[in-house]
């Protein structure tokens, strides 16, 4: 199972009302509140994790009146973070942060001073280059952008160039061009197929036909 975490707002989680419906709907997912951040995580299959979360994500937000998922929580760690987590020193937590394959940093603070990393991509270097037992299994930084697409609805790079294309073809019958939309449409998460290589191509015909 991935462990999906997102950021939601609009729900109080500590209302009786809404602890009810999560216990009685949603008792598999986890809920918590600090700083002012609320999350949710959820536990997905390999398989298509995408579509089970979005699924998920539906339900819930029908069931729990205000409630709206936001986005993918990358929760970002610095050193002191991975070796509180790993049960390393600060230091052993710093030399593993320079090490030459260990993650890019996702984002600077404070003018580059501090460096901070996915904590995904820092639990699958622990497994890959120090062999370490981490118990969680996190969506890649890839898959989460896939996820949070989805969910906020976000047009991909080839929806956009299609729309774009047919915007330049006002005598494009609306018709044809739905007819040949479908072809035009990619994979959840915003990753164009390969048969969307040429989309003018696509759009020529349609105007041929008109």
């Amino acid at each position: 199972m991935i462990e999906v975490t997102l950021r939601v707002q609009g729900v109080d989680i500590s209302d009786d009302s809404v602890d009810a419906v999560i216990a009685e709907h949603f008792s598999e997912t986890v809920w918590d509140e600090a700083d002012g951040l609320t999350t949710l995580t959820i536990f997905v299959d390999r398989e298509d994790p995408v579509t089970q979360t979005i699924a998920l994500v539906r339900r819930i937000e029908a069931a729990v009146p205000g409630m709206k998922v936001v986005g993918v929580h990358r929760d970002l760690v610095g050193t002191t973070d991975i070796s509180l987590r790993v049960g390393v020193s600060r230091e052993g937590a710093r030399k593993w942060s320079l090490s030459a394959d260990f993650p890019m940093p996702f984002a600077y603070i404070g003018a580059g001073s501090m460096k901070v990393w996915a904590w995904a991509e820092v639990v699958q270097w622990l497994k890959e280059a120090r062999a370490l037992d981490m118990d969680q299994e996190l969506p890649s930084l890839e898959l989460m952008t896939q996820i949070e697409n989805c969910i906020m609805r976000n047009p991909d790079h080839t929806t956009v160039q299609w729309h774009q294309a047919a915007s330049k073809l006002p005598n494009l019958q609306k018709p044809i061009f739905q007819s040949i939309q479908p072809a035009a449409r990619v994979s959840a998460g915003g990753r164009a197929q390969a048969f969307t290589g040429d989309l003018r191509e696509l759009v020529g015909a349609a105007a041929r036909k008109t």
